[in-house]
């Protein structure tokens, strides 16, 4: 199926966008600026990874996936939703 090849193609990306920032700091003078520009790829690749996953869930299963609630950095608890 075509967007199951889509979505490996993302992971294999990701897997490979890895390897390269770990190659990358590995060395004994990282290239800031090509790190940068490593790791913002992968995080681009990892919403559509996130997002591929969403649709996929929903294909298989008939509903969004239940997400728990967004934490801050750090903290124990869910951030509290204000009211009003």
């Amino acid at each position: 199926m075509r967007n199951h090849t889509h979505y490996d193609a993302l992971l294999t990306k990701h897997r490979k966008l890895e390897a390269r920032i770990a190659e990358e700091l590995a060395r004994p003078l990282p290239d800031n600026l090509e790190l940068q520009r490593l790791k913002r790829q992968k995080l681009l690749v990892n919403d559509e990874i996130e997002s591929w996953e969403r649709v996929l869930h929903v294909v298989r299963f008939g509903s969004p996936r239940r997400t728990l609630p967004e934490t801050r950095a750090g903290a124990e608890r869910p951030l509290a939703v204000a009211s009003g």
